[in-house]
């Protein structure tokens, strides 16, 4: 009798045993999993390419890269964003566009912004809307800004239109300065509605061009259908971040900062009609606000491609 309690003990000890080694194994595979998908991917970049192709396109503009940064949020990638630095110059862009919250609102100190946006300039030309973040600096902040974008020779674009020439032709280059009732978020807006509308983008940047390629740099992807019938070309936009968190296979994100769960443009390229949009998934690497998950920030790169029909 006694051997058999013995016996008994000796397999609840093996039983209890196994419990433990199959919790730790999940633990283990647990800590991986968010390593891989949240903090080391944090600072690991993504490049996203893209061809997309436009009846107008200009010869002189046959496979004119753009690179786009977006969301930075004043994350660094190495010692002076040498790792985003050494990506963007190995792509070889003719152009490079910021659309938006490269800093933080409460931002003082712009020690990490300067360095970069110098070194890209070096580059090619670079152009530069705000986002929501910016927007709700203090005004001395933003004149900062301003003024040191002027002087590395950065066009800032606020509701103004540029000619991109090449070769005696071109291409427009629109830059969107949203109204912050526009951020469906009420951190950045006291307004009790948000919207943009037609009306609002026609005041802002007139009328779009029944000739040239209208590229427009807008923060917030939220009115893609304002753009598209506004009459866009290309929109490039950011703001969503991905949604944070995204689901592996599907690929959705979860969160917005426009307050909404899974959000209709979270990351990627979207088209109606002729208006194609890219939305950054941006660059921030969740280390200062909502940590990513499976969500790499990404470079996003677009190449001007002739339609075979024009």
């Amino acid at each position: 009798m006694r051997k058999n309690k013995d016996k008994k003990v000796n397999i609840d000890k093996t039983a209890k045993r196994k419990r433990l080694w199959i919790l730790l194994g999940f633990v283990v595979v647990a800590v991986a999993l968010y390593l891989k998908g949240g903090y080391i991917s944090g600072y690991d970049i993504e490049t996203t390419e893209y061809d997309i192709e436009f009846e107008n396109l200009p010869e002189a503009f046959e496979g004119f890269k753009i690179v786009q940064i977006s969301d930075v949020h004043n994350a660094l990638f190495n010692t002076e964003n040498f790792d985003l630095i050494r990506t963007v110059y190995k792509l070889k862009p003719d152009m490079i566009v910021l659309t938006g919250d490269m800093i933080n609102y409460g931002t003082t100190r712009f020690k990490r912004l300067f360095p970069l946006v110098e070194q890209l300039e070096e580059i090619c030309g670079v152009y530069y809307i705000l986002g929501n973040h910016e927007q709700t600096m203090r005004v001395a902040n933003m004149l900062l800004i301003t003024e040191e974008m002027e002087k590395l020779g950065v066009k800032m674009l606020f509701n103004d239109t540029v000619r991109i020439e090449r070769d005696n032709e071109a291409i427009l280059l629109h830059g969107l300065c949203q109204y912050k009732k526009s951020y469906r978020d009420p951190y950045y807006s006291e307004e009790s509605t948000y919207e943009f509308s037609l009306s609002d983008m026609e005041k802002m940047l007139g009328k779009s061009s029944d000739e040239l390629v209208d590229v427009v740099l807008a923060h917030n992807p939220m009115y893609f259908d304002v753009y598209a019938e506004w009459g866009a070309d290309l929109i490039f936009s950011g703001h969503i971040h991905g949604g944070h968190w995204r689901i592996p296979i599907i690929d959705k994100g979860i969160f917005s900062p426009n307050e909404e769960l899974f959000p209709e443009y979270d990351g990627g390229e979207y088209i109606k009609n002729k208006a194609h949009m890219i939305v950054s998934r941006g660059l921030n690497n969740g280390m200062e606000f909502i940590p990513r998950l499976f969500n790499r920030p990404e470079l996003v790169v677009v190449n001007l491609i002739g339609s075979p029909n024009s």
